[in-house]
């Protein structure tokens, strides 16, 4: 207690002096979501996201219902699920009289209200803590009412009646039979301790209580424990979760009860650095498209965009810490038919999916989000050297498997060989670079190395080095081709194109990855290792470019053996421009990419989707097509969706079977990074501005850029106006692109 009395004052003066320096307010107030209607289920809901908490919201009758998740809610598979779900009652009939419902991104909080019969203002204002695994609901009448709130399972967990509330729990097995399981089949038993094991002794659940008494306790459902009070003007529901891997359920119960304790008598500290925090948030980036003349808001289109990239932008917000990454099927907010479960989840964090939410991170400064992925694979690197070694014969080389699990081992299971099961997968590693090099460009963008982040990009090198000169020198003798270069084969360009020889992707990913190893500061690499690097570069083979019609491109490798066509195929030639920036505008002649865009492709209306984790509208930016960056862009932030506009559903080509779980995270990542790639890209140190922005869409924003870069600007009147960048010397660095016109005259 001494010490949260010396802490808070402090806490709170640093945060006043932090204030002023922040700009005020960059969300328009009327980005904000209004419902005056109930739902009928949790498709209906909205997202309440801070910290590790991801909540689905909705009203049904007289009840506010809350899905509770977290990254850190596992079960014993490795799958995120729900902690459960809370049911509120207001009071009789009060939410049928004028409700409203509404998220206010800017302060992450939901409000929803109604009124008594007397016509008396009944109000629940919602919030989650940023900085703990906290819920709370405050409620708020203007004449009393009596609260009922009920937590509810439909899992295993084990709800029971407290003092003043209710406290569930579940717990998983001391050994999990999963990890065990997939290490025998895996061939990794004796690679154990480099496997990491997150689900043994994990004990999730939680505790609700009510700041005022109850009055009654009803628990017939042993799936239900509800709660009620005395009518009351003010009641405020706390509601901690705990996620830890205690060494007992009784050890477990004592840091849920010290951690409930500690919410209790810091609500008024946590109220004020979680209000900090959000307007933090939205002042490390922003794009705000302004409304157009005459032109109403739900027909506005760019507006409508911008809203939803900052709608899209909050949700990831509900991972800013968690253990394992947002997933790219629902992330957080999983709300049709079985909330625990979703499309894809056999594939768990299927790295092809899973980059798409993480490369806008970069350009957002949501660092912290970031290295939640980036940590996730960096811990698993030493047991991909072990794996690599054992089955690849490679010496510190590291191949990411494409279905990648909660342990680091593959989700799919491996064969004889080693390699993924999926015939589709066996040689898809190209994920694993994005993710790889991802770590590079952390420390670009926030100019502090983190441990561990070097060693994934020079383990992929090692591998492809090792691996395929061995494999050259069985079939040759030789170890490279006669151009002094290794030759990747067999090898698979993405999931398409297999039985590859020099396949487009891995040769752009292993420039990518050699050219910002050497890019980075002299004392991260050592001697010998720049040195290798160095040699590296000379034994990549050279892209593969053909021509057809007098037009060179790209192709997807030199040769192949069979292509796997379905409706959901990758692009892997267009890869020379996003993720890999081999070709980049102003220093590249992009007409080889664009005729890649227009000539390479085997099904073009298949390989030029423009939703869920195709890149068409990134690539249309990336090339600096105005009009069809635009155009693209818009289609992916306004994609129809549930009841929350930036809840997306995305369907195969027969428009019944949908493509990711809604609400479609990957997708957001696309969306939210088109946007940022029509404003700005960055290429070395160049800061290009408005290389495929509209001069019709007046806009003010602020964006990252490398080397700890902030840019911040409007357009107005089609010109691009550059307030101000930090630190200002790299205002050198920034090269205004003719603004073109959206209609593409």
């Amino acid at each position: 207690m001494v010490l949260r009395r010396h802490f808070c004052p402090v806490v709170t003066l640093l945060m006043t002096m932090a204030l002023p320096l922040m700009a005020a307010d960059p969300l328009p107030a009327d980005y904000a979501v209004t419902w005056t209607t109930p739902g009928k289920e949790a498709v209906d809901s909205m997202p309440l996201a801070g910290g590790i908490l991801g909540c689905n919201v909705w009203v049904q009758g007289d009840d506010v219902l809350l899905l509770l998740a977290s990254p850190n809610c596992l079960d014993e598979k490795g799958m995120q699920v729900k902690a459960g779900r809370l049911r509120v009652h207001l009071g009789e009939g009060v939410l049928g009289r004028d409700l409203r419902q509404t998220l206010d991104p800017s302060t992450g909080r939901i409000t929803v209200s109604g009124r008594t019969a007397a016509g008396k203002a009944v109000t629940a204002l919602l919030w989650c803590d940023t900085s703990h695994p906290i819920l709370r609901i405050e409620v708020r009448a203007e004449e009393p009412v009596a609260l009922r709130a009920a937590y509810e399972t439909w899992s295993t967990y084990q709800p029971t009646a407290i003092a003043n509330g209710v406290q569930w729990v579940r717990r998983l097995p001391e050994v999990n039979p999963r990890r065990l399981a997939d290490l025998k089949a895996q061939g990794m038993v004796e690679f154990a301790a480099l496997v990491p094991d997150p689900l043994s002794r994990l004990t999730v659940g939680g505790r609700m209580e009510v700041s005022v008494p109850v009055t009654s306790v009803e628990g017939k459902d042993p799936k239900v424990r509800a709660i009620t009070t005395a009518p009351v003007t003010a009641a405020d529901l706390t509601v901690t979760l705990r996620m830890e891997q205690d060494p007992s359920l009784e050890a477990w119960t004592a840091g849920l009860e010290q951690d409930a304790r500690r919410a209790r008598e810091g609500a008024a500290a946590d109220r004020a650095a979680t209000a900090a925090w959000w307007q933090a948030y939205w002042n490390r980036s922003y794009i705000v498209i302004a409304p157009q003349a005459g032109v109403a808001r739900d027909h506005d289109r760019p507006w409508l965009a911008a809203r939803n990239y900052q709608l899209s932008r909050y949700q990831l917000a509900a991972n800013t810490g968690g253990r394992a990454p947002t997933l790219f099927n629902g992330g957080m907010f999983v709300c049709t038919g079985d909330p625990d479960r979703r499309f894809w989840d056999s594939c768990q964090f299927m790295a092809q999916n899973q980059r798409l939410i993480y490369w806008p991170l970069l350009r957002s400064g949501d660092l912290d989000q970031l290295t939640v992925a980036l940590d996730f694979y960096r811990d698993r690197t030493a047991m991909s050297k072990a794996h690599a070694k054992k089955f690849f014969g490679v010496e510190g080389g590291v191949a990411w498997s494409e279905p990648f699990s909660i342990f680091g081992l593959d989700a799919l299971g491996t064969n004889a060989e080693g390699r993924s099961k999926p015939g589709h997968l066996n040689y898809h590693y190209t994920s694993g670079m994005e993710f790889a090099l991802m770590m590079l460009e952390y420390e670009r963008y926030g100019g502090v190395p983190r441990p561990g982040y070097h060693d994934p990009a020079l383990g992929i090198l090692a591998y492809y080095d090792q691996y395929y000169q061995a494999q050259w020198t069985k079939k040759t003798g030789k170890p490279l081709d006669a151009e002094g270069r290794f030759v990747i084969y067999p090898s698979d360009a993405c999931e398409p194109y297999h039985g590859c020889t020099n396949n487009t992707d891995v040769v752009a990913g292993l420039m990518a990855l050699s050219r910002e190893l050497m890019a980075l500061p002299a004392q991260a690499l050592t001697a010998e290792q720049r040195a290798y690097v160095t040699d590296f570069q000379r034994r990549i083979p050279a892209l593969p470019i053909v021509e057809k019609d007098g037009r060179k491109y790209y192709a997807a490798a030199k040769s192949w053996e069979r292509v796997m066509k379905n409706g959901n195929m990758d692009f892997p030639q267009m890869y020379v421009l996003f993720p890999f920036s081999i070709d980049a505008l102003g220093r590249s002649d992009l007409s080889l990419a664009k005729n890649t865009w227009d000539l390479s492709p085997i099904e073009p209306a298949v390989q030029h989707q423009n939703q869920c984790w195709y890149q068409t509208a990134i690539q249309f930016a990336r090339l600096g097509m105005t009009h069809e960056a635009a155009d693209a862009t818009l289609d992916k932030l306004l994609h129809p969706g549930l009841r929350f506009p930036a809840f997306y559903l995305t369907h195969y080509a027969d428009g019944q079977k949908p493509f990711c779980h809604p609400p479609d995270t990957d997708h957001i990542g696309t969306s939210l990074l088109s946007l940022q790639e029509m404003l700005l890209q960055t290429d070395g140190r160049r800061i290009l501005v408005g290389p495929a922005w509209p001069r019709e869409w007046n806009v003010r924003f602020k964006l990252n850029a490398p080397f700890k870069t902030t840019v911040e600007g409007h357009v107005e009147g089609g010109q691009v106006i550059i307030d101000q960048v930090t630190p200002a010397a790299r205002r050198a660095d920034v090269e205004i692109l003719p603004l073109k016109s959206a209609s593409g005259a």
